[in-house]
């Protein structure tokens, strides 16, 4: 298995890890020269391509589309950090090229291989909890604003990709949505087929919060997630179950990319779900509210 790593930035240099790790890394191509760069010109880099089997696109999100265009025009899977494109008509068209071409487009909505999540899932798949009613998240912590792309695409897409997820809902109704889109700061109130979903994420927080709610009838899960750390934390009426758990989501996230590469299995295209988190996150950046 060989894969070219597009983008070395902080989290490219992830990818340029764990590709290692799995004996998988075939190159990596940056504009600039940075540390595990190969390839800076870009022709060398189509040249390139010829000798992958995949490809994994780590640059700034505006860039996904047409590098993602052009190694699906070149024959070739691909793997492309979120958010996939930066509007519903890139999505489409990518998702048509990939299905034309017989090719893997895969999305990295990485909380699906959070090992805690994973559990969570487990458990609302066994109805303990009873009737779901609400879902929430707070993904707040300091960092610099990027430039690429806004906070409803870079922290907001994971909770968007997530709800309907675990509940295996390929097709779902939003309901009613408000939502507040500032520079550093976004919230958004949704219904999803009725269960009520809110999101709220921040770049301006100096503590770190990464915590998932989700509320029953019977029980309450209290997810908190971090890089290599998580708890499960399970409460009823009668009684507090609290779970540790370990793992690397990204690792598991390219280990389960690689597979699908090699069994040629091509369910994230079919399941088209770039394109449907680009088209939620769309509603909420158009009902936000002016204050």
């Amino acid at each position: 298995m060989k894969i070219g790593v597009v983008g070395a930035g902080v989290w490219g240099q992830n990818h340029i890890r764990i590709f290692k790790e799995l004996n998988a890394l075939a190159f990596v191509y940056d504009i600039q020269k940075k540390e595990n760069v190969t390839i800076t010109d870009k022709n060398v880099y189509f040249d390139k391509l010829h000798d992958v089997d995949a490809v994994s696109i780590v640059t700034p999100s505006n860039k996904h589309f047409e590098y993602v265009e052009s190694a699906l025009t070149y024959g070739k899977d691909v793997f492309v950090e979120k958010p996939m494109v930066l509007n519903e008509k890139q999505a489409e068209y990518l998702y048509s090229l990939a299905n034309e071409n017989k090719r893997l487009l895969m999305v990295g909505h990485i909380m699906k291989y959070n090992p805690v999540i994973i559990e969570l899932k487990k458990l609302v798949k066994m109805n303990i909890m009873g009737s779901i009613k609400f879902l929430s998240n707070t993904r707040v912590n300091l960092m610099k604003p990027r430039k690429d792309t806004n906070l409803v695409y870079d922290f907001m897409i994971h909770d968007i990709c997530l709800y309907p997820w675990l509940f295996d809902w390929d097709n779902y109704t939003i309901g009613r949505m408000s939502s507040l889109v500032m520079p550093d700061f976004v919230s958004a109130s949704w219904t999803m087929n009725d269960i009520l979903c809110n999101s709220i994420n921040s770049w301006l927080s100096y503590y770190k919060i990464r915590q998932l709610i989700l509320g029953g009838t019977e029980k309450t899960a209290v997810v908190e997630y971090h890089f290599n750390s998580q708890k499960l934390i399970l409460s009823s009426r009668d009684e507090i179950m609290t779970k540790q758990f370990k793992g690397e989501p990204l690792k598991l996230e390219l280990e389960d990319f690689i597979r699908k590469v090699r069994e040629h299995d091509l369910s994230e295209t079919r399941s088209r779900e770039g394109l449907k988190t680009i088209q939620v996150a769309e509603l909420v950046q158009n009902s936000s509210k002016a204050i």
